[in-house]
């Protein structure tokens, strides 16, 4: 009900101030202001069509309330909960009804901000002069240029380095040069060495290197015989030692008892030959004196048994020598002889034992040596001779001739290289001694800080 009122009285409020507007006189600025444009007449169809919406949408709501307000004279005055049921839909509907009231609000905001944007001539005073408007440009595609001022250095594109890189060699004595920034073609000699000193070198390399070829093939044709040699001692050897064993072992087993039974036996058979002599000039002596006749065979028979006593006392006395000779010095001379001979015959064979295994491996190591240090001679003399070509170093390619390498587009071995590149200067080896650049195409190098980037 109170909404229904609420769309009455707006309505009616509508209606008044349309027919007030038409009734009193309207001013020319007031006819201006009031002056229906195209923007006006659609902000009204909006308006129209929002109010005619909005009471459409309310006419259910109002039959709705019309309906329970019947509903509620029918009911006993004293139903609490139909009352407070009613009330929490009208509490509902004016909460619907709040948000709708905002839009409202806010949407005729809008309008009147359009009309005012629509007319602006209106709204100015007569006589006020308008604001110019600001000129248009507009926007076109470039490319943004950045000019930075730095230092360049020009650098070929093709270059080659002309380097002193030999193998063994280390003197360099320089006898003429090309001096910095000549130009020169292919195959022109650059700089000149003295090569005296590396020609007696060879000479002296390939003198040694045949010396050593010569020993080399003595060595390689004596190691067979050597160790044919270093078996057959060997052998010998280790029968000597064997020899020298049997007979120690002989002599300690055999002869030695039998050397001293010998020597007994001979002394007591000159003892027994004296004794037999002797006996027997005895019984000579007795039997003529018992004859008492002397005649002179008999005589004769008795000086010669004498001889015979005497001879065999001398061979006893002799034999008693030799007897003792024997058994004192010759038996243990026989056998410390036979003793050392035996320890030199060892020693011997431990020697040439010694000399199948290690020293055969010995002369085979000395071998290898010498073949190794044939190889190394050649070798070094095929480098020397290669260093050689190193004393006239040539151009590589046509261009001009710059002392040392260039870094960074920069020469700066120049100075250094000057006083090297003269008569009698040296230069040192695995050094770059010139650089022949070609002077077409370059290239510009240069360094760019990062704050310019």
């Amino acid at each position: 009900m109170v909404r229904w009122f609420f769309a009455f009285t707006v309505a009616l409020a509508l209606v008044v101030r349309l027919n007030g507007a038409a009734a009193a006189p309207l001013s020319t600025a007031d006819t201006l202001r009031q002056a229906p444009t195209a923007d006006d007449e659609k902000d009204k169809d909006a308006k129209d069509a929002d109010s005619a919406k909005k009471k459409a949408d309310d006419e259910p709501k109002k039959d709705d309330a019309k309906k329970k307000d019947e509903a509620a004279k029918d009911k006993p005055a004293d139903d609490k909960k139909a009352a407070d049921e009613k009330k929490s839909e009208e509490k509902k509907d004016a909460a619907k009804e709040e948000p709708k009231k905002d839009d409202k609000a806010k949407d005729e905001k809008a309008s009147d901000e359009k009309k005012a944007e629509a007319k602006p001539s209106a709204d100015k005073k007569p006589g006020k002069e308008e604001k110019k408007k600001p000129d248009t440009v507009k926007v076109k595609k470039k490319d943004l240029k950045i000019e930075v001022e730095t230092e360049a250095v020009f650098i070929a594109k093709e270059s080659e380095e002309v380097a002193l890189r030999p193998e063994v060699w280390s003197q360099f004595k320089v006898l003429e040069a090309v001096p910095h920034g000549t130009r020169v073609h292919k195959g022109d000699v650059l700089v000149k060495f003295d090569d005296k000193d590396i020609n007696e070198a060879i000479e002296d390399k390939e003198l040694s290197s045949h010396l050593g070829e010569v020993t080399l093939m003595e060595a390689e044709e004596e190691f067979p015989r050597l160790e044919k040699s270093i078996d057959l001692n060997y052998e010998q050897a280790q029968r000597e030692f064997d020899q020298a064993k049997d007979e120690y072992e002989r002599f300690q087993k055999t002869m030695r008892s039998m050397s001293e039974k010998m020597a007994n036996y001979f002394l007591k058979s000159a003892e027994q030959d004296y004794e037999n002599a002797k006996e027997e000039l005895d019984q000579l002596e007795k039997m003529y004196k018992a004859d008492e006749m002397t005649e002179e065979t008999e005589e004769i028979v008795l000086k010669r048994q004498k001889f015979q006593v005497e001879a065999a006392k001398f061979f006893v006395d002799y034999t008693k020598i030799s007897h003792d000779y024997t058994l004192d010095v010759s038996i243990p001379r026989r056998e410390k002889s036979l003793q050392t001979a035996v320890d030199l015959a060892k020693i011997e064979f431990e020697r040439a034992k010694m000399a199948k295994s290690l020293g055969l491996n010995k002369e085979r190591y000395e071998l290898e040596s010498l073949r190794e240090a044939r190889q190394r001679s050649v070798e070094n003399n095929s480098k020397l001779r290669a260093d050689k070509a190193l004393m006239e170093l040539k151009a590589p390619i046509d261009g001009i001739a710059y002392f040392g390498k260039a870094v960074n587009g920069r020469w700066i071995e120049v100075g250094s290289l000057e006083a090297k590149l003269t008569p009698f200067g040296t230069v040192s080896p695995n050094s770059v001694v010139y650089t022949i650049v070609k002077d077409r195409p370059m290239y510009a190098e240069m360094s760019i800080g990062e704050k310019e980037f």
